[in-house]
């Protein structure tokens, strides 16, 4: 929240100070919490915008099934309300009570009606009014709270008026307090409302759903799954028969909300593969699985104010992903397909799948064979999938090990190691995986080549049963875990990897992530997808990748089969009793039915603060009739909205999502001739360099500068030009004194750009530091390890050489301002602390480089600087930079050198 100053804009969210930091804060929050439960109530937060009274009432109207409403529109409302309702029933003039004497009812109601001013308990009259619900409000203050009820006084006094609660904090942020088991019922009473007010949708919902699917652009036999649907090959005007919403709307409410940068999978949040898997162990374990991918995903908590999250602590939590699958080879049994040819030996074990069902086979010798790896029936010995593990979950996930001991490979998440034995690599794949290789696909994808590569992958064999198998004990499955990962690790897009992230999100998040739709199931889904949708529609219409995703698992799940991809004959679902299929596909259909709002309350739920840019694209779709009106969006909703986000993400350093936005937003500048027949566009000559003057009007230079830098640098623009017109400046090569070429030595920075970064640490033997290590941060922010790496190792190297110059030291202390004001000049112990600061400074960049090569996987390119980062941790001395140094010890193999050096 805001202090006494108003505002209006986004952008002055992160100059004021917030007033939800301080301890008694967090204490009356803790209160409203407690409180809250013993009401059956769940404290959810809203944005902290200035708006938070009326998100809060958009948040409860949500959970009543009211979807159309905005925080922007009940404000209004009120505010109409108020004007045209100023006397209470007695006669007197609301003003009387609550109005400041300096200012009149008229310049209240202006001064109200603003986006972002606080409201008040005369606003709250009002919105009671107009949303037509007794407002019920528990406030937390000091070390007391109450409760108060706002009742409408035009409520029909023979009906019940429904409640909604707020809790209310200090007097500066209110909450929505939800009613347990909100996520059953809100989209109940959100399909009840449309029933009442769109009932020519509805009455032929059936019909409008199965038209998705029966009729389609393109006439090509699918394989099932995937049935022909409107949604493949679509354009971004497409209005979903079953959602109701123009795919326009849905890409950004999906791009905006849930930016890639939110998401993250476990190598990337935890700092690469090798920071969970030691190198020594890569050598030892095959790595195969979503993980692996890039497939196991959840959301970074990311807030909008650096230093503030939504929601209680359970929802502030990152919640780890689970972890990489190892697999291992285990005894030297030589596998023979039953069909095939073969010498018959001691270690030939026969794959034979007569009398199990599609996708698992059983493993049997013709010899007699000791237990406890082989089990006789009947005078055939198989092999036991016991001796590897003591068992399955009822969905074929392995339980722990029994015979074998062996020292957990992972470094980081112990608790959930999967280490999988397998006990052989099939010779080739299986007959029934035939269908997989001569399968039509409509999108080319995967390619000829790819296949040809594809098929050279091993199928495994794994101790995993079918969940009804009549024989677990010596059942095991055709296990694809590494062809899967070869074509989904390198052999996808970016965009093709970012639709599935938030296809999993949503499942995950409104099925309550129920072990029955894992990823490996969404997965299926996937890579079927993958073979219909056109590979450009993954960029240009993500929304309708993600609902025809979710349409074909839904109409899966009715269906009760999902075929296994490389196996069709395997319906991975087959066990799945009536009932819980039930409860699958009501969840599904929320997603379906009602994307935006699924996407919205995912998102808030995780704690982030991006639900904000809906407002605008929910009151723009209240009052879209057709396709025609794509236009006026464009202008007067789409424009201002990536505007907003363009300022919000600078101002918090959020550069990537800066850049996408006002190159979105540009983007659709200029297509505004595609969106209306005959329509000028008064936009259509202006250059990118002139659109990101008008987005950013207002900021101050040196954001808007940051923000050209990373446009030049993701989308190989020229706009750093414009501040070279006017402004000297030094290019970087020229900060960089006897360093190797970089890409970016050629940009130019201005004077002023230099001087802002000067402050953070600045040596007059290396000019220009200061720039060069902000700049380095931002890039690692931003995933641009390799080019963050490279100047840091120009630092090294430039500030290496003047710690290393006792002349050099001695002329930095003599210029240091400190040392001139100084009447008693200690040269010694300013020479020392130098050299203790330059240390710190060192440090830090060392810090830094190492985790860029941890990023990368290239750890090992730290052993160049070893000795260099010893001698810095042995000038600061100090127990972090000590225990960080052992750290990197051990991760390079060097620990007993380190020890000696930590011994002197």
């Amino acid at each position: 929240m805001h202090n006494s100053r108003r505002y209006s804009s986004y952008l002055e969210l992160h100059d004021n100070k917030v007033c939800c930091k301080c301890n008694q804060f967090t204490k009356n929050q803790h209160m409203l919490y407690e409180l809250g439960k013993t009401e059956g109530l769940e404290m959810h937060d809203v944005v902290p915008d200035g708006n938070c009274m009326f998100r809060a009432i958009i948040d409860q109207l949500r959970m009543q099934g009211e979807l159309t409403l905005t925080c922007h529109s009940i404000r209004q409302m009120a505010v109409d309300y108020l004007k045209n309702n100023p006397l209470q029933d007695d006669g007197t003039h609301l003003e009387d009570f609550f109005v400041a004497d300096d200012e009149s009812w008229e310049e209240y109601l202006k001064r109200i009606s603003r986006d972002g001013e606080w409201g008040d308990q005369i606003i709250l009259r009002g919105l009671a009014e107009v949303v037509n619900r007794e407002i019920s409000i528990i406030t937390t203050i000091g070390d007391f709270h109450n409760q108060t009820t706002i009742t409408p006084q035009g409520a029909d006094k023979d009906k019940k008026v429904k409640t909604i609660c707020l809790g209310h904090v200090n007097d500066q942020h209110y909450y929505s307090l939800r009613p347990k088991g909100w996520h059953e019922n809100w989209y109940r009473g959100a399909r009840r409302k449309q029933l009442l007010e769109r009932p020519h949708f509805y009455s032929n919902d059936g019909e409008e759903q199965s038209n998705s699917l029966e009729e389609s652009s393109s006439e090509e036999e699918l394989t099932l799954p995937c049935r022909p649907s409107k949604l493949i090959g679509c354009s971004s005007q497409h209005i979903d028969a079953y959602c109701h919403a123009p795919i326009f709307h849905m890409n950004f409410v999906i791009e905006n909300v849930l930016p890639k940068n939110n998401i993250y999978t476990t190598y990337r949040y935890e700092g690469g593969r090798s920071h969970i898997i030691s190198v020594r162990c890569q050598k030892e374990w095959e790595i195969a699985g979503s993980v692996e991918e890039g497939l196991s995903v959840n959301i970074y908590t990311s807030s909008i104010e650096n230093n503030r999250g939504m929601g209680n602590e359970s929802l502030n939590a990152v919640k780890a992903s689970s972890s990489p699958n190892l697999f291992k080879q285990f005894g030297k049994q030589v596998l023979v397909f039953k069909d095939d040819r073969y010498e018959l030996g001691s270690e030939v074990v026969i794959i034979d799948s007569e009398n199990t069902s599609p996708g698992f086979t059983h493993l049997k010798s013709e010899k007699i064979q000791l237990p406890p790896f082989f089990t006789e029936i009947n005078g055939t010995f198989f092999l036991s999938n016991t001796s590897f593990y003591t068992g399955m979950n009822a969905n074929g996930t392995l339980k722990n090990i029994r015979k074998l001991r062996l020292k957990d490979p992972y470094l980081i998440f112990q608790k959930d190691a999967c280490m999988i034995f397998y006990c052989g690599k099939c010779p080739n794949w299986p007959k029934e995986a035939s269908e997989w290789i001569l399968r039509k696909r409509p999108s080319g994808w995967p390619s000829t080549s790819l296949l040809e590569e594809t098929i050279k992958v091993p199928c495994l064999l794994t101790p995993k049963y079918h969940p009804l198998s009549r024989n677990p004990d010596i059942e095991w499955m055709f296990d694809f875990s590494f062809p899967e990962t070869f074509l989904l690790k390198d052999n996808i897009s970016i965009e093709q990897r970012y639709c599935f992230h938030v296809f999993k999100l949503l499942i995950d998040f409104h099925t309550g992530r129920r072990k029955e739709l894992s990823t490996f199931v969404l997965k299926t889904i996937f890579l079927y997808t993958l073979e219909v949708i056109p590979c450009q529609q993954w960029e240009t219409c993500p929304s309708a990748c993600m609902l025809y995703m979710t349409e074909t698992l839904l109409s899966s799940l009715k269906e009760r089969k999902i075929p296994h991809y490389f196996i069709p004959e395997n319906n991975i679902i087959s066990h799945l009793s009536g009932t819980i299929l039930y409860q699958l596909i009501e969840k599904v259909n929320v997603v379906r039915e009602f994307p935006i709002m699924s996407v919205i309350l995912m998102a808030e739920s995780h704690g982030l603060m991006t639900t904000y840019v809906t407002d605008q694209i929910i009151e723009d779709l209240n009052h879209l009739s057709d396709v025609s009106n794509i236009h006026d969006s464009v202008l007067n909703t789409f424009i201002p909205a990536y505007a907003q986000i363009t300022v919000t993400s600078l101002a918090h350093q959020k550069f990537c999502q800066a850049v996408t936005a006002v190159t979105a937003g540009y983007r659709m500048l200029q297509d505004l001739p595609l969106c209306g027949d005959d329509v000028f566009n008064p936009y259509e000559n202006m250059s990118l360099e002139m659109f990101i003057q008008e987005t950013t009007a207002g900021m101050k230079m040196y954001q808007v500068w940051w923000l050209c830098f990373f446009v030049d640098l993701f989308k190989k623009k020229n706009t750093l030009k414009s501040f070279t017109r006017t402004n000297p400046f030094k290019n970087i090569v020229d900060l960089m004194d006897d360093c190797p070429p970089g890409d970016l030595d050629d940009v130019s920075v201005p004077k002023f750009i230099l001087q802002i970064h000067s402050k953070e640490f600045e040596y007059k033997q290396v000019k220009g530091s200061g720039f060069i290590f902000a700049m380095c941060t931002f890039l690692m922010q931003e995933g641009e390890y390799g080019l963050a790496g490279h100047y840091f190792r120009g630092m090294i190297k430039m500030m290496s050489k003047v710690l290393n110059d006792s002349d050099a030291i001695m002329a930095e202390v003599l210029q240091n301002p400190t040392c001139q004001k100084s009447k008693e000049k200690n040269i010694d112990y300013l020479m020392q602390a130098f050299i203790t600061g330059m240390s710190s400074h060192l440090f830090i960049i060392f810090t830094n480089l190492y985790r860029c090569y941890e990023h990368q996987g290239q750890t090992g390119y730290f052993q160049e600087y070893i000795e260099q980062f010893e001698s810095v941790c042995k000038n600061m001395a100090t127990p972090s930079a000590l225990s960080f140094l052992a750290e990197i010890g051990r991760s390079l193999g060097t620990s007993k050198k380190i020890k000696d050096v930590l011994k002197h």
